[in-house]
């Protein structure tokens, strides 16, 4: 037991080492429980307890990071360990003082570290480099406080015992930044590529260096993209082109060692941390590239430009599907890597099943197979990232004349990227390409708010609020936007959850939403877009549906129709119960009568109901070759942990004692299926909705079907009627088999709803993803 212990302890230490922070903080909770049993493991657990503050403290959540420094420092003083693990302790207290310092509880902080610094200066001899460390966290706390004096006397005094510590130079170049000396704060940066490559300062200011130079990614990735963002500042500030193309160039290098990073570490925790992070790189690249164009009219700041905005979306997930397609004899690593994936994420959706079907010695053996495939992956990870093939691999970035080629006469493709101040965006038609950067402030946080709320609650404003909306969105692509009757929507955060179909601009005098003369498609980003792009449809149409109905005998009260037309395809409960949800009879007579649509064309088409619509056949069932999949049911969608998100099916213990196949399909279920379908379509509340995440977009449903090979799916942005989507439905099956694309016949079935005067909120919140 102590040997696995500390086995966990050693794991952490390398997840954090390779950035995988939240991994990290998960295994140093398992080895601070096992120290907790066991005797003699008091040393450790102090370890342990002090290593979550660290990791807490790097994720930004303070009160728990709080917790475990003052906890550690408690457990350390009352043993009287601090001269027998003295570099323990001083972490211990130099994670205390930052807690406080982030906390703005500057007196506690200084006093924290005085403390450090006395104990330091007691136990380590006068030369020894650790004290560095220390004296750059009191650095840190002055800088906080705006005592900048003191914090450049400290980072001296930092310098004086270890000139190659890399957090001098980056403090220091912060310090330059808001000075606005941003000249100087590049050459701090280009002091820590020094360090890294060995070289003298003119080398690198003077010969930008190559990717293959870095020995460490990630490192090399984050100081590449302080240099673009100080070079882009100093660029601003003085008008010099020379100071943006070097930004230009820094994002460049800085976007291909991130992705190399990623890649290798593809099966580790990093999803959002990473992303998030890749976002404010593409920013950089994005505002220097835009400005550049401004400047010069020079193409190639356009192919700049695109290959930002185009990557700053589903960052992790555009990674995973393209490794997914490279399961090939020649690339046995990104095989592995995964093969790994998916055993990783089956063994976690057990493990989630087990919380309802409690199985200690099942959950035990689970929890150990978990923690083997994490240390294979993190080996693996090691191995990819000293891997040349790797890095070829990479797909390429993505140009506007790839995108173009993809284009007809009449399609156009536009893709954003929204900070907190601007809203830029990319405009694609076959033969022109048009960008645009607009200022957004907190003002278009709150019209988006307003705008899917009009939709939402039927207020009289909803077109004056649309329009705003299209004076945003694509009012500078109005001349673009004339002959065109498709549009390709790549979204970036909160732009993700409104629809565009619902949005309002005057035409010929009179305002119309623009799916009256526009189809609208999304995407989660343009590589995914593409990919589907270049893999049309090649199965025989089909029909398979599901719909468990969740009621034995339940019929359609014709005494009071609005009780089932008011009833909406959601659970409102936090526990995912598949034994308390309202029926959904308009379900059954939806599935039932896409099937008589099918049949009547001589069409192959199976359907599902009741009792037979559960998780079980919907695994085997999805497997079968059947075009098109439509599953009309209750959905549950999570934004706080979106792997609790799913679907839920008729659960029949009596025909399946799996305990994964429990009635409710997760979110990490969807990912290890391999359904052999061309659209999947989730006829239930939410399932397009769910926790954004920068960089990565939307971590809902659509996103693991899309990861399991799906091109198309149409999902809801909100809770849905279950007899209004029943008709948008059957309009929209009756479009596909009169030989519609799938973007045209919503479209179609959409304007049918309007005819019957039916509301925004009831037609524009299924939407296609995909195509």
């Amino acid at each position: 037991q102590y040997d696995m212990a500390h086995l966990y302890l050693t794991f952490a230490t390398l997840m954090h080492d390779t950035r995988q922070i939240p991994l990290a903080l998960a295994y140093n909770k398992k080895a601070l429980d096992m120290f907790s049993i066991i005797p003699y493991g008091t040393e450790n657990r102090i370890v342990a307890a002090n290593n979550m503050a660290n990791n807490a403290l790097e994720m930004q959540q303070l009160d728990l990071a709080q917790e475990y420094a003052e906890w550690a420092d408690s457990l350390i003083t009352r043993h009287r360990f601090m001269k027998k693990q003295k570099l323990t302790y001083l972490s211990i207290l130099s994670n205390k003082g930052r807690v406080y310092s982030q906390q703005q509880k500057y007196a506690e902080a200084d006093k924290t570290f005085r403390k450090l610094e006395a104990f330091m200066n007691q136990n380590f001899a006068p030369k020894e480099s650790v004290k560095s460390e220390t004296y750059v966290f009191l650095a840190q706390n002055f800088s906080r406080q705006g005592l900048i004096d003191s914090a450049l006397f400290y980072y001296q005094k930092a310098k004086e015992y270890n000139p190659r510590n890399i957090k001098i130079h980056t403090d220091m170049a912060a310090i330059a930044a808001q000075r606005e000396h941003f000249e100087q704060a590049t050459w701090y940066i280009e002091l820590n590529l020094c360090i890294f490559l060995n070289k003298k300062p003119d080398d690198i200011h003077y010969g930008m260096s190559q990717a293959s130079d870095f020995s460490d990614d990630y490192i090399g990735y984050t100081n590449t993209m302080l240099l673009a963002k100080y070079y882009y500042e100093f660029a601003q500030q003085s008008k010099q082109h020379a100071a943006m193309e070097r930004s230009i160039a820094y994002s460049m290098l800085s976007d291909t060692l991130v992705a190399r990073h990623r890649d290798a570490t593809l099966i580790g925790g990093n999803d959002t941390y990473l992303a998030n992070q890749y976002h404010d790189l593409a920013h950089i690249g994005i505002r220097a590239s835009y400005h550049a164009y401004q400047q010069t009219s020079d193409p190639k700041y356009l192919d700049y430009f695109v290959r930002f905005i185009t990557q700053s979306t589903a960052f992790k997930l555009n990674a995973e599907v393209h490794q997914t397609a490279l399961l090939t004899d020649n690339n046995k690593k990104a095989s592995q890597q995964i093969q790994l994936l998916q055993k990783i994420r089956q063994t976690e959706n057990e493990l989630l099943a087990l919380k309802r079907n409690l199985d200690p010695l099942r959950k035990k053996e689970l929890q150990e197979n978990l923690f083997q495939y994490r240390i294979q992956a993190f080996n693996l990870s090691f191995a990819l990232q000293n891997n040349d093939l790797v890095s070829k691999d990479l797909f390429e970035p993505i140009n506007y004349k790839a995108i173009q080629q993809q284009l007809n006469d009449t399609e156009a493709l536009v893709a954003y990227f929204k900070t907190d101040a601007y809203l830029y965006a990319v405009f694609i038609r076959k033969n022109s390409v048009e960008i645009s950067e607009k200022l957004a402030f907190e003002y278009f946080d709150r019209l988006l708010l307003e705008y899917y709320k009009s939709i939402k609650i039927a207020s009289s404003k909803q077109k004056q609020l649309a329009q705003e909306m299209y004076s945003f969105l694509l009012s500078p692509f109005d001349e673009q936007m004339q002959g065109i009757d498709k549009l390709i929507v790549i979204p970036d955060g909160e732009l993700s959850q409104i629809p565009f179909e619902a949005i309002c601009r005057v035409q010929n005098g009179a305002v119309e939403f623009l799916i009256e003369s526009v189809a609208v498609s999304y995407n989660y980003s343009v590589f995914l877009w593409l990919r589907s792009r270049s893999s049309p449809q090649s199965k025989e149409i089909s029909f398979l549906g599901f719909a468990p109905v969740f009621a034995e005998n339940t019929e359609i009260d014709a005494q009071n129709p609005m009780r089932y037309n008011e009833t909406l395809r959601s659970n409102y409960g936090e526990l995912r119960d598949g034994n308390n949800l309202k029926p959904l009879p308009y379900s059954e007579i939806e599935v039932l009568g896409i099937q008589n649509l099918f049949v009547l064309k001589g069409k192959r088409a199976s359907v599902f109901t009741r009792k037979k619509a559960n998780e079980l056949t919907l695994k085997k069932q999805i497997q079968t070759g059947y075009a098109i999949v439509h599953i009309a049911t209750h959905g549950y969608s999570s934004r706080k942990m979106p792997e609790l998100s799913g679907l839920f099916l008729y659960q029949n213990i009596d025909l399946d004692t799996n305990v994964t196949n429990d009635g409710f399909v997760y979110l990490g279920e969807i990912f290890t299926l391999k359904p052999d379908a061309d659209l999947v379509v989730l006829s239930a509340c939410k399932t397009g909705t769910g926790q954004i995440v920068k960089g990565e977009g939307v971590l809902a449903l659509p996103r693991a079907f899309i990861f399991a090979g799906v091109p198309n799916i149409i999902a809801s942005l909100w809770k849905i009627h279950d007899e209004k989507t029943k008709d948008l439905m059957l309009d929209f099956y009756a479009q596909v088999l009169s030989g519609k694309s799938y973007a045209d016949a919503l479209r179609e079935a959409k304007l049918q709803q309007i005819r019957n005067g039916e509301l925004p909120m009831d037609w524009s919140g299924m939407i296609l993803i995909g195509e």
